[in-house]
């Protein structure tokens, strides 16, 4: 789907765990990897929506030209339609934003983006990561698929 996919790896062994013990009771994985694919995408619409990190919470650093009267933020609307008013973070066409997927399969959920301008995006304003609020999410929606299989 993308470069721009985050994995639940070595950080959440109880997520892998969890994962590995319901695949082996149930064959088909399907409608709990619909779920946490929602999970997975809801992450970067909650950061956008929040203007903060994903993972901390932390706000994101403000433009460095956001007070001046001279930005492109201040501007004059263009022929487009934009500028002129203050934007969200990061979304200024909001390409970026509308940008995220996600899919599942039978044993994987994923998300991301193909924006290339993602990646070096993330760095100082993070749009995608993972938490502990995310993995108690993923493990709720594991262990009812898990109750129902048994």
């Amino acid at each position: 789907m993308s470069d721009e996919v985050f994995q639940v790896t070595d950080n959440f062994p109880q997520v892998l765990d969890y994962l590995r013990r319901l695949q082996r009771r149930v064959s088909d994985l399907t409608p709990a990897m619909r779920q946490v694919a929602g999970v997975l995408l809801d992450i970067p619409e909650q950061a956008f929506r929040d203007e903060a990190d994903p993972t901390t919470g932390d706000a994101w650093h403000p433009y460095a030209g956001q007070d001046d009267p001279n930005s492109y933020l201040n501007r004059p609307r263009d022929k487009g339609g934009r500028g002129g008013e203050q934007h969200p973070m990061l979304q200024y066409s909001g390409h970026l934003a509308a940008s995220f997927q996600s899919g599942y399969d039978a044993s994987s959920a994923w998300a991301g983006t193909n924006v290339v301008y993602a990646a070096p995006l993330n760095e100082d304003r993070p749009i995608v990561g993972f938490n502990d609020e995310h993995a108690g999410d993923v493990l709720d929606i594991l262990e009812t698929h898990l109750l129902k299989a048994t």
